[in-house]
């Protein structure tokens, strides 16, 4: 529950969260574009928060000496240009597509895998570009850069996608500069996907990197062997989809900018935050999920499972710091440190059980080393993203049917009521 006096708001820069887990199957058909979606008024609604739908383009944390009589430690920067004070923060905004932005071309040729709001309206933009030029019987072209999950899960639900439309079965190509799965998965993991994939005709090229999106085609280098070389690469394309794992938000880098040692990020920008998931010296601010790097476990890969579990200890330990620091955040003496000791810490799993949708009604499982397949495979998965999605409301359920319990619905705040809100979670 959340303490007396304490005003809680949720800021998104969209009205529902999309669960990516479910993406690979909406992509190929197999979800309804609502059914991996939830509607995040009503979610601040059950936990009695307000929410607030715009993007946050910046944030300043106050040192010590510029903190008010309101104990505010900083204020968020809204895109309209309203400031959102706040005494505990929590950043929780994923993480965007490697190299998107810094490839040359990507931004205007390819299909990025984030932000995941905009993937299905863009698929959908693309076919209808590509319309029937090249006739249906004629196979599209697709590359798909990045051999993770993403692409993986992306090269054989778009496959499906495109036969489902009535088409050829189209040409894939699946490029990365590392083994499928990198090397993390194991050699037999590796060869399981390979084959689910060989058997879909999906072709796959390692030791590639794409350096340029062109239209048409993909340029890069491909190194032979163990010599070192590199040879010039290309590839033509109808439709290419760029899925090269995660990087920070460009928040991430606007906040390092203005806040200097008053918070700390990672060498590859992401917020560092401790066990507790909150930044050392200025412990009022926590993340969770992609956003952040773990100082206390630096290896942690950026997957949903990681944030989710991680979830808990950011809901107890957001309740534990405002409680233990009250007074001082309403206003008390600034330079006491926090109080940290009811605080609980996050402690990461080794490993975790990896589901790979391949869009036509199976899938291929891998844990800890260990590989299954088939059709059983993807109801397993089916029954447990199911499962997750149920506990939240989708979009198009009423307001008056939110959880028992909650509110009868959520304010979305007005931009000239916006300063006056403390934004604690």
């Amino acid at each position: 529950m959340v303490p007396e006096g304490v005003r809680v708001v949720l800021v998104s820069d969209g009205p529902t969260a999309w669960y990516s887990g479910m993406m690979p199957g909406a992509v190929a058909g197999m979800y309804q574009p609502e059914e991996t979606q939830m509607e995040l008024a009503e979610l601040a609604a059950a936990a009695r928060a307000e929410f607030v739908c715009e993007a946050v383009v910046d944030t300043v944390v106050y040192a010590p000496a510029e903190v008010g009589d309101d104990g505010k430690t900083g204020h968020l920067v809204l895109a309209s240009g309203a400031t959102l004070g706040f005494h505990v923060v929590s950043f929780d905004v994923g993480s965007t597509t490697r190299g998107a932005e810094t490839v040359p071309g990507v931004a205007d040729y390819a299909i990025a895998t984030r932000p995941i709001y905009e993937l299905l309206g863009k698929l959908k933009d693309a076919e209808q570009a590509l319309g029937d030029g090249r006739g249906r019987d004629a196979p599209l072209r697709v590359v798909v850069v990045g051999g993770g999950a993403a692409g993986i899960e992306l090269a054989a639900s778009y496959r499906e996608r495109v036969v489902r439309s009535g088409r050829a079965a189209p040409e894939v190509t699946l490029i990365t500069p590392d083994p499928i799965l990198h090397q993390a998965a194991g050699d037999k993991a590796a060869a399981a996907v390979d084959a689910a994939l060989a058997a879909r005709g999906i072709t796959i090229v390692t030791s590639t990197v794409v350096s340029e999106v062109e239209a048409g085609r993909v340029v890069g280098e491909r190194r032979e062997g163990d010599s070192g070389s590199s040879l010039a690469f290309e590839a033509a394309y109808d439709v290419v989809l760029w899925a090269t794992g995660a990087a920070p938000q460009p928040l991430m880098a606007t906040m390092a900018e203005s806040n200097g040692e008053r918070l700390q990020f990672s060498d590859r920008g992401y917020l560092a935050v401790g066990s507790q998931l909150c930044v050392a010296g200025a412990e009022f601010v926590f993340g969770a999920g992609d956003t952040v790097s773990l100082t206390s476990a630096p290896w942690v890969p950026k997957a949903g499972v990681y944030a989710v579990r991680e979830a808990p200890v950011l809901a107890h330990n957001l309740l534990a710091f405002v409680t233990a620091n009250r007074g001082r955040l309403i206003g008390g003496a600034r330079n006491e440190p926090w109080h940290t000791h009811s605080l609980t810490e996050y402690q990461p799993q080794e490993g975790f059980l990896s589901l790979l949708a391949m869009g036509d009604g199976s899938a291929v499982g891998v844990w800890k080393g260990m590989t299954f397949a088939g059709s059983w495979v993807w109801r397993l998965k089916n029954h447990i993203d199911r499962k997750f999605m149920n506990k939240f409301p989708p979009p198009d359920r009423p307001a008056s049917s939110s959880a028992s319990g909650g509110a009868a619905g959520a304010r979305r705040v007005p931009s000239s009521k916006r300063e006056t809100l403390s934004h604690l979670a």
